[in-house]
């Protein structure tokens, strides 16, 4: 869990330029950081996410992920898919991120573990459910949202299908 603070003073009016020269990457991010400063809507935390996770993969994870050896790629896709906290991610959507075919990705990733790649993002998925399920605040329909489901629907049968139950009643042991 990361946490930015920001404070920023004086009087600014809307459309003056409280950060100059970002780069390409970070005009995104100081654009919300305008409107949040100047009175404008506020954007919610997934917004930000949104914007701050490219930047985590450009500064953060290893540019020269063909050069890892077979341990530390595999190492580096559970980790990867960990970072996401439940996110839903596709295989080719990996395969993309660490410049591999879906095919090749997920033969490698088979061989590696007792599992395939699909099947590890899905439980991966349902912790993270879990985990918020019974020890947050958040509805079951914000907690769907949060992990990409398009509904509350399509998450409650991928839930109960992975974990025997339907969210609901997850969230019950809670009481």
């Amino acid at each position: 869990l990361f946490s930015i603070k920001f404070k920023i003073s004086g009087n600014k009016k809307p459309g003056q330029i409280l950060l100059t020269n970002p780069s390409t990457e970070m005009q995104p991010f100081c654009k919300i950081l305008e409107n949040e400063t100047l009175g404008k809507k506020i954007v919610d935390a997934n917004r930000i996410e949104e914007i701050l996770l490219p930047l985590w993969k450009r500064y953060f994870v290893p540019t020269t992920i063909k050069g890892l050896n077979q341990q530390d790629l595999n190492l580096e896709i559970k980790n990867y898919i960990d970072s996401l906290r439940g996110k839903r991610v596709t295989v080719s959507d990996l395969a993309e991120y660490f410049s591999y075919s879906a095919g090749h990705l997920s033969r490698y990733f088979r061989s590696k573990n007792k599992y395939s790649l699909k099947k590890y993002i899905d439980i991966k998925c349902v912790e993270y459910a879990k985990e918020a399920l019974l020890y947050s605040d958040k509805s079951i329909s914000e907690i769907a949202l949060q992990l990409d489901f398009p509904d509350l629907f399509s998450f409650s049968q991928f839930f109960k299908r992975h974990a025997g139950q339907n969210p609901s009643q997850c969230k019950e042991k809670n009481k």
